[in-house]
């Protein structure tokens, strides 16, 4: 994964063309905080000013599929967005499904993710086409911005995910899909 420096970060943000067109999202995304960017965007959208508009993501986390309606509407829209910090994670370069009680958390700490991840499996028929929509969706999303990062390791990556066969801490580190595991 690759990893901004402060600095880095303050650098790519001073060469992006207008700062008022830089909407730096840090809520943890939910339904709510969701419904406020996607209003806030569509408004922008129709007052035509969304020229060069870029979206920084520094999120803990949040819903996983309030993400990937946000994430698919500013694709749609052509929008840019980059994440910074924890929201790298957000960005694609790992996205954590967790199933428990038919939830799905996107986690900030991929270990805790993919742990839980194994803990809740389940074997209900309904849940499971869910997981794997929701997978499908991941996948793309996931594609495109590791097409870019890591294109070596992207292969690996994509076997692997369908295998559909969990990650242990050691391969995604050894991936690049997280950059350090904290035991």
């Amino acid at each position: 994964m690759i990893k901004l420096k402060s600095n880095q970060i303050a650098m790519k943000v001073f060469n992006m063309k207008s700062f008022d067109n830089i909407i730096f999202i840090k809520s943890y995304i939910d339904n709510h905080i969701s419904k406020i960017i996607l209003s806030k965007v569509f408004y922008l959208v129709n007052q035509d000013i969304t020229n060069n508009m870029n979206f920084l993501i520094n999120s803990s986390g949040g819903d996983i599929k309030e993400i990937l309606i946000l994430l698919e509407y500013l694709d749609s829209l052509s929008l840019m967005y980059t994440s910074v910090g924890l929201g790298k994670i957000i960005g694609g370069s790992a996205f954590i499904l967790a199933t428990a009680n038919n939830n799905r958390i996107l986690y900030p700490n991929a270990i805790l993710g993919m742990q839980i991840m194994k803990d809740n499996s389940v074997n209900n028929e309904e849940t499971l086409v869910n997981y794997s929509n929701d997978l499908a969706r991941l996948s793309l999303l996931f594609s495109r911005y590791v097409r870019i990062t890591k294109k070596a390791q992207f292969t690996k990556i994509i076997e692997k995910h369908q295998r559909n066969v969990y990650f242990t801490p050691k391969e995604a580190l050894q991936l690049g899909i997280i950059d350090r595991v904290i035991k």
